[in-house]
């Protein structure tokens, strides 16, 4: 039921905050704050501090790798791109089991692009899902982005949050 629950969180709420985002802003900025009216206010994070939700999930963006290679030379980004690997520290404070967490991870430029996971062959985790009560887990996650582009971290936690957290990788 969370899983359907995320997936139609995701379907109607990205395309307002990626609208919302899109304009004057440039990499390392929040993507514009939210109208009247808009389903979601940003907030901007620093590398290394927690982004907590109103039930007790917490992601942190501990650290990030532009230019990252997976070491296997059939497994590069197409020319003119660059993989990033992002570290995450994800604790459920939650009273509930926390599915699919990373899924609500995604890096987005000053355009407003957005750009999910890559399919690579290593540098990367899978979180299937994290018991609730403070269990935490570190991850990993890999994007392909056009190289040297300004991007950012956006964790939206679910369709009922009032908050999309944005997390510069400058």
């Amino acid at each position: 039921m969370k899983r359907i629950l995320l997936v139609v969180g995701l379907v109607f709420a990205l395309p307002f905050v990626m609208a919302d985002s899109c304009g004057g802003g440039t990499g390392g900025t929040a993507a514009g704050g939210a109208a009247a009216g808009s389903p979601a206010a940003v907030k901007p994070v620093a590398v290394g501090t927690a982004m907590k939700d109103s039930s007790g999930e917490s992601v942190t963006v501990v650290s990030f790798k532009r230019g990252f290679s997976t070491g296997n030379e059939f497994d590069v980004p197409k020319a003119g791109d660059e993989y990033v690997q992002v570290t995450y520290k994800l604790v459920n404070g939650s009273s509930s089991e926390w599915t699919l967490p990373l899924s609500e991870l995604t890096l987005i430029d000053a355009n407003g692009q957005k750009y999910n996971e890559a399919f690579v062959s290593s540098g990367e985790d899978t979180i299937d899902s994290l018991a609730a009560g403070g269990h935490a887990d570190a991850a990993h996650d890999v994007y392909e982005v056009p190289t040297g582009t300004a991007i950012d971290v956006v964790w939206q936690p679910n369709l009922f949050e009032t908050t999309v957290y944005q997390t510069a990788l400058t």
